[in-house]
C-alpha cells in the first residue's frame, strides 16, 4: 500500500525523507551524516527493488494472435452504412510473417504489414493480379481495398477481427474461418522448378501453354535462374525483395524452335516480372505497368536411375559452338546430321568463312559410345568415339550437344582430325592508317545475329553472325584505338585483335548501354569486329566509331559535335501539305471537356489513339513531329497558374509521340523521353504562359490502336513510367 500514501503530489516518504536530510545535513555530527547516506543508499535499493516487482506483477499487452489463420470478411464499411460482402465474391485476408494477403473477390492482393500494440497499419503499395469480374464485383474489391488502406487499429473478440479507422469507425469486419497451421507453407520460390500454364494479358487475352513441362524456371539461392523455353534455354540472375521481383536474363541457346512455339514470349514475359503472389499452390507473377498475370505451377519430378538417365542420340540435327583451340583459330559451329542409314554429314563453318567445311561418314552406338567415322580431305577414314553416359564427353541438351568432360580447348572438330578454318570474310573491310584526317571513322552497320558469343569464354556475350560486321586492317602507331557502337539499343562489342585474343564488353559503365572496348597501343594488324545483339536474329542498326582521339568516347560522342552544318529544310517544307492553323482552328472549336489544371496537381485521362494524320505534314517552323495525330486534340486544358513548369506525358502499352499547341500557338513535339531507354514522351514547359493548351497523342503504327494514360500535371519534377524497346527482329 506504500504507492497510496501522497502528501499533495508527492509520496510520503519520499517527502519525510527530504525532510530528514535537511535536519541531518544541518546537524554537526558526523555520525549522523554517515548514517544519512547509508540510508539513501538503502531507500534508492527499496526502490528499485520495487519497481521491479510492480512491473513484474503488471499485465504486459500481447497482441492477438491474428497470424496463421485465414479470415473472411463479412461487412464492410460504405456509402449506406455497413454492407454485406456478395455471396459469389468471397474476401479473405490472412497474415503471414510480414506480408498479407488473400482474395479480393476477383483477384489476388498482396502487400506488407505492420502491427504496435493494437495498431495495425498496411503498406500504400498493395500488388494486385488483374482480372476482369461483373462490375458489382469489381466495385466491392475497389471498396475493401480502399479501406484496407485506411486502417488504423484493430480487434479481435469471439473469433471475429475488426478493423477501424483514425476516428474509431467500424471499417472491415472478418470472421475465423479455418486456423491453418501451414498456410505460409506453399511451394518455396527458391529451390522448386515452376512450369508455366497460362499468361492472362491486360486485354483479357489467355495464352495457354500445352506442355507445361517445355517451359520451366528454377530459382537458385544464390540469386541465379535457370529458365527452359521450349527447344531454347537460358540462364540469368534474380532479385527478391518484399515479393517485387526482377529477372534478368543472359544470351539464350540459338537454337531454332517450331512455328507455334511460345519460347520468346515466355522469356519476354519472365524479363517484365514484377509483383508476385502464392495462390492455391501456383505462383503468380503480375508482369510490370499491370500488363498480364504468369500463372506458374510446380512441377512433379520423377527420378530415375542413373542409368536410365542417359539421353540416347537420336536421327536429327545437332550442333554445337566451339571456343578457338589452344593453337588460336577461331569459334566453330559444328553441326551433325545423322541419318537413320548410320550415315553422318559433318559441316564445321568458322566465324567469318566464306563457305562451310562438309565431311561425310558413318556413326553406330555400342554401350554409350557414338563412334563416328569421317573421311578426310586427303581420302583417310579417321575414327572417334565420344562417350554420351552421364559422366561422359557428351551430352545432348535439345538439339545441342555439349561437351563436358574434355578440355574445352581440345573440342570436336579435333578429335575428328578436322582441320581449323582461319581465312575471315567481313562485311566491311577496311584499311585505316594512324592519322587518317578521316579520324573519328564512322561506319554503318547491322548488329545481332544467330551465333552465341559467350562460347569465346570471359565477358563475351550476345549474338552474332559467324562473319564479323567489320574488318580493319590498322597501320602506324597511335597512343590509344578506341571502338564503340552508338545506337538506341542494348548491343554487345567482340573484337577479335591481330594476336588471336577476343576482347568483350557489353555496357561502357552502369548507365550507358553502349558497348566500348579500349586498346592501349594497338598492334599492327587485322582486328574483327562483331556487334552483338541481346537475343538471337535480331537487327541493330547503328555507327560503329573507330577514333584515335582522346576527345571522342561513347560518353560524349555526337554527329552534330563532328559536323556542324544546320539542317537543309528546303526539300522538307515542300512535303509539308497541312498548315498549323488547322491545329489552332480544332482547339477553338472545342467547347466541351476542358480540363482546368492546377499548381503541383496532376490530372490523368485515358486516352485510346486512332489517328492517321501524319504529324509531319504540319507546317511547323523549326522541327518536324513524329506519329499519326487525329483531328481533334486528345486533351484541352485550360492553364492559369504560376509554377516554374507543366509537364505532359504519355504512358502507353506501345511507342507513342505527343505535339503540343501552346496559347501563342507554338508547337511543342516529343516521341521518347528518353532514347533508347524509354519510349515513352513528356513535353515540360518551363513558365508555362496562361491560356488554352492542346494535346495530340501519336501513335506510331496507323493499323493498330494506341492505349495509355495522358498525364497534365502543374509541375516539372515527374517522368513517365518506363517503356523499353522491345527487341527487335530480322536477320543481318
Amino acid at each position: 500500500m506504500m504507492e497510496l500514501l501522497y502528501y499533495g503530489h508527492k509520496p510520503l516518504w519520499l517527502f519525510l525523507s527530504l525532510q530528514e536530510v535537511k535536519r541531518f545535513m544541518k546537524s554537526p555530527n558526523i555520525h549522523h551524516k554517515q548514517w544519512l547516506f547509508l540510508g539513501i543508499a538503502a531507500l534508492i535499493l527499496f526502490a528499485l527493488v520495487f519497481a521491479n516487482t510492480a512491473s513484474a506483477k503488471m499485465p504486459v499487452f500481447q497482441a492477438p494472435d491474428i497470424e496463421n489463420t485465414e479470415w473472411r470478411l463479412v461487412s464492410y464499411r460504405d456509402e449506406s452504412g455497413m454492407a454485406n460482402v456478395l455471396s459469389n465474391a468471397p474476401i479473405t485476408i490472412s497474415f503471414v510473417e510480414g506480408r498479407v494477403g488473400g482474395s479480393a473477390g476477383c483477384n489476388r492482393y498482396f502487400t506488407t504489414y505492420q502491427i504496435d500494440e493494437n495498431h495495425l497499419s498496411f503498406d500504400s503499395k498493395i500488388g494486385a493480379t488483374m482480372m476482369a469480374c461483373p462490375e458489382q464485383v469489381m466495385t466491392q474489391e475497389s471498396t475493401f481495398l480502399n479501406l484496407l488502406s485506411q486502417t488504423s487499429t484493430y480487434k479481435v473478440k469471439d473469433n471475429q477481427l475488426t478493423f477501424f479507422d483514425d476516428s474509431g469507425e467500424a471499417l472491415l469486419i472478418f470472421e475465423n474461418v479455418t486456423e491453418v497451421a501451414g498456410l505460409a507453407q506453399h511451394p518455396p520460390l527458391v529451390g522448386t522448378l515452376w512450369e508455366w500454364q497460362r499468361t492472362t494479358m491486360e486485354d483479357g487475352t489467355i495464352i495457354t501453354v500445352d506442355d507445361p513441362s517445355k517451359y520451366t524456371a528454377l530459382f537458385g539461392e544464390d540469386g541465379s535462374v535457370v529458365v527452359k523455353a521450349d527447344c531454347k534455354q537460358a540462364q540469368g540472375t534474380y532479385i527478391d525483395e518484399d515479393s517485387l521481383l526482377s529477372i534478368e536474363l543472359g544470351p539464350t541457346t540459338m537454337n531454332v524452335c517450331s512455328a507455334d512455339s511460345l519460347a520468346d514470349k515466355f522469356l519476354s514475359q519472365l524479363t517484365n516480372a514484377g509483383a508476385y503472389v502464392f495462390d492455391s499452390g501456383n505462383l503468380i507473377i503480375n508482369m510490370q505497368m499491370d500488363s498480364g498475370n504468369i500463372v506458374m505451377a510446380p512441377a512433379v519430378i520423377a527420378t530415375a536411375p542413373e542409368e536410365d538417365a542417359t539421353t540416347q542420340p537420336q536421327v536429327g540435327l545437332y550442333k554445337a559452338v566451339l571456343p578457338p583451340t589452344e593453337a588460336g583459330g577461331d569459334m566453330r559451329v559444328v553441326t551433325l546430321a545423322l541419318e537413320e542409314d548410320g550415315n553422318l554429314t559433318l559441316t564445321i563453318q568458322a566465324l567469318g568463312a566464306e563457305e562451310a567445311e562438309v565431311y561425310h561418314g558413318t556413326w553406330t552406338m555400342a554401350d554409350d559410345q557414338l563412334t563416328v567415322k569421317v573421311a578426310t580431305p586427303e581420302g583417310n577414314e579417321e575414327t572417334s568415339s565420344l562417350d554420351i553416359s552421364p559422366k561422359g564427353d557428351l551430352k545432348l541438351v535439345g538439339t545441342d550437344l555439349e561437351l563436358i568432360h574434355i578440355d574445352a580447348n581440345i573440342p570436336l572438330h579435333k578429335q575428328l582430325a578436322i582441320p581449323v578454318i582461319t581465312e575471315q570474310k567481313a562485311y566491311v573491310s577496311l584499311d585505316i592508317q594512324a592519322g587518317n584526317p578521316l579520324d573519328p571513322f564512322i561506319v554503318s552497320v547491322n548488329g545481332g545475329g544467330e551465333l552465341n558469343a559467350s562460347a569465346l569464354g570471359g565477358e563475351c556475350n550476345g549474338y552474332i553472325n559467324p562473319s564479323p560486321v567489320v574488318r580493319v586492317n590498322w597501320q602506324g602507331e597511335a597512343d590509344i584505338s578506341n571502338i564503340f557502337f552508338y545506337s538506341d539499343h542494348d548491343p554487345t562489342l567482340i573484337i577479335q585483335s591481330p594476336d588471336g585474343a577476343f576482347h568483350c564488353n557489353d555496357d561502357a559503365n552502369r548507365l550507358l548501354l553502349d558497348p566500348s572496348i579500349t586498346f592501349q597501343k594497338p598492334q599492327k594488324g587485322v582486328y574483327n569486329i562483331w556487334v552483338g545483339s541481346y537475343y538471337p536474329d535480331q537487327l541493330l542498326p547503328g555507327m560503329l566509331i573507330i577514333t584515335t582521339r582522346k576527345d571522342v568516347n561513347v560518353e560524349t560522342f555526337t554527329l552534330n559535335g563532328l559536323i556542324h552544318r544546320g539542317p537543309m529544310t528546303s526539300l522538307v517544307e515542300q512535303a509539308r501539305e497541312r498548315p498549323v492553323e488547322t491545329l489552332l482552328d480544332a482547339i477553338n472549336r472545342q467547347k466541351e471537356n476542358v480540363l482546368k489544371i492546377e499548381e503541383n496537381k496532376t490530372e490523368s485521362i485515358e486516352i485510346t489513339a486512332k489517328g492517321d494524320i501524319p504529324a509531319f505534314e504540319f507546317d511547323i517552323p523549326g522541327q518536324t513531329c513524329n506519329g499519326f495525330i487525329q483531328e481533334q486534340p486528345d486533351a484541352v486544358f485550360e492553364w492559369s497558374g504560376e509554377a516554374d513548369a507543366i509537364s505532359i506525358y504519355f504512358e502507353g502499352d506501345a511507342d507513342s509521340t505527343l505535339l503540343i499547341v501552346e496559347p501563342g500557338g507554338q508547337v511543342i513535339c516529343n516521341d521518347d523521353v528518353a532514347p533508347g531507354r524509354n519510349l515513352n514522351p513528356m513535353v515540360a514547359i518551363p513558365h508555362p504562359a496562361s491560356g488554352r493548351y492542346a494535346i495530340f497523342v501519336g501513335r506510331l503504327r496507323p493499323d493498330s490502336a494506341l492505349h495509355g494514360t495522358l498525364s497534365i500535371a502543374g509541375s516539372g519534377d515527374v517522368q513517365p513510367a518506363l517503356l523499353e524497346p522491345k527487341p527487335a527482329s530480322g536477320k543481318q
